[in-house]
């Protein structure tokens, strides 16, 4: 129940708001309940928060519409799925639009405006996906992508010109384009994505997981044979750690917990992936320039003021905040005193998602191919290095010609991809260490295996810096793996050829 947070939305200082939030997230629902609330139908929110506030119901006419129907590859394109929305939104709800218009997707909706100006009313204007069409077309040439841009701003520029007409305006979407870029002239909108008081306006707390999942949550830890809180701590691996603001709470992605419950097979999948690939953000890694992208290295720093300068421009668009606001990236901490803040994935679920994208981006293997690979990761199941080893061999030999050397970063997300095929190893990448990060570190029911991966380097050079930067000793001197083996393994690809110059492996304990 999410109600009494919308309450305070509705009643409260600004009633023109834009908020931003990754896709499944739950932003089409609110804009639902928005529209339900707006419409006066208090019947349906009985045992809700809101249902016994003072709200007063007072029912306004709702102009509703979602770009995320608008297919337009081109400003003329989009200019026509524009009309046709608003015409269409008309149709439904019996307005009468003027059709003797030019071609202006403006004049439409201003005309939607008068309508209801004529019958004195102020209306509720919400919009869904309000960037939709400049991210669906973001590999586009920059004039192209201009040309949309100046469409979208156009149709929007009516909402300024209607300004006291409007009861309450509500946009959503996956990006935080700057407000003149976009909606040049709203001077009162306001951006509410990274607000404090809405963290957790959308999403699941810990808090009302546990209390509205009680029934599946006691089902599913049964089933798997599980404590309640080994089965909630599994859970939360897989699907919470999104954080929006300052302030430290973290949400569930609502959809995944969804689908996990639906399933009852309480098998720990990755469902957010399943709903669709984030296409505008392979089309934008796809680019050349973006060839030896290191996620890794672009994290290694802290963001200063992130929150306040994460606004795209169609210019100039940061790979990392757009991975932040498409859902890759979260909040992972943040330093009062400096007005910083560390980003890292929010899940494993996400991060297995974005290093199969990776894989398909940099070794053009689709995840499909990689499926095929079980052997890989089965190999360390069975506790076999040299079959590991062997494999990884094989599998690099198969990927197509590329004419461009391998970089370090590429080998790494293939090995990564690998492994996290099995659901019985525990996988991690740049492993943080007293010295440094290991490469990738992967666990067992009775093993923990350190892997340092290198390129073009001297014979036994992996091995050496795991010993050198001591990266086994955050397991071996941690009580909780002291029943485990610990093996190093090192790699060292060629980088024009892709095979494997020298690898071994060493039993530390």
């Amino acid at each position: 129940d999410k109600t009494a947070k919308i309450y305070e939305l509705i009643t409260k200082g600004s009633r023109r708001f834009y908020l931003s939030r990754p896709r499944r997230f739950g932003k089409t629902l609110l804009v639902s309940t928005l529209s339900e609330i707006f419409q006066g139908n208090r019947e349906l929110f009985q045992g809700l928060s809101i249902y016994n506030t003072d709200y007063d119901w007072k029912p306004y006419p709702v102009i509703r519409l979602s770009l995320s129907t608008v297919a337009a590859t081109n400003a003329k394109d989009l200019n026509q799925s524009l009309i046709k929305l608003v015409a269409d939104f008309a149709e439904i709800n019996d307005y009468q639009l003027n059709s003797t218009f030019s071609s202006s997707c403006g004049d439409y909706l201003n005309d939607l405006f008068k309508y209801f100006k004529k019958l004195k009313q102020q209306v509720v204007v919400l919009i869904d996906e309000y960037d939709y069409p400049i991210l669906k077309n973001i590999n586009l040439d920059i004039n192209s992508l201009e040309e949309i841009r100046e469409t979208l701003k156009d149709f929007y520029s009516v909402l300024k010109g209607n300004t006291d007409s409007i009861r309450f305006l509500f946009l959503t979407g996956v990006g935080s384009f700057s407000k003149t870029s976009i909606f040049s002239g709203i001077n009162d909108l306001s951006d509410i994505s990274a607000d404090d008081r809405y963290a957790d306006l959308l999403g699941y707390t810990q808090e009302e997981l546990e209390h509205y999942f009680a029934p599946y949550i006691d089902e599913g830890s049964k089933k798997l044979g599980l404590s309640t809180s080994d089965f909630i701590e599994k859970i939360k691996n897989c699907y919470d750690g999104y954080r929006f603001s300052r302030r430290d709470i973290n949400v569930y992605n609502p959809s995944s917990i969804n689908k996990f419950f639906e399933s009852n097979s309480y098998n720990f999948d990755s469902f957010w992936v399943s709903t669709g690939t984030s296409e505008f953000l392979i089309k934008l890694l796809s680019k050349p320039e973006y060839s030896d992208f290191d996620l890794q290295k672009k994290l290694e720093p802290r963001f200063v003021n992130f929150l306040q300068n994460n606004i795209l421009t169609i210019y100039n668009i940061d790979p990392i905040v757009l991975l932040y606001q498409s859902g890759y990236l979260t909040i992972k901490d943040y330093d009062p005193q400096n007005s910083s803040y560390k980003l890292g994935f929010p899940n494993l679920e996400v991060k297995e998602a974005f290093i199969s994208y990776l894989s398909e981006i940099l070794l053009n293997i689709t995840p499909i191919n990689l499926s095929t690979y079980e052997k890989v990761p089965q190999s360390l199941v069975n506790n076999d290095p040299d079959a590991f080893i062997e494999e990884i061999s094989k599998f690099f030999t198969t990927i197509s010609t590329n004419p461009q050397p391998y970089r370090e970063n590429a080998f790494m997300v293939g090995v990564l991809a690998l492994l996290y095929i099995s659901k019985d190893l525990w996988v991690d990448s740049e492993t943080p260490t007293h010295l440094g990060r290991a490469d990738i570190t992967v666990r067992n029911h009775d093993t923990v295996y350190v892997i340092e991966i290198k390129v073009d380097k001297e014979k036994g050079a992996a091995l050496k810096q795991i010993e050198d930067k001591e990266y086994v000793k955050k397991f071996t001197s941690y009580h909780k793996y002291d029943s485990y083996s610990i093996v190093a393994i090192g790699i060292n690809f060629n980088s024009k050829t892709r095979q494997i110059i020298d690898a071994g492996h060493r039993t530390i304990r």
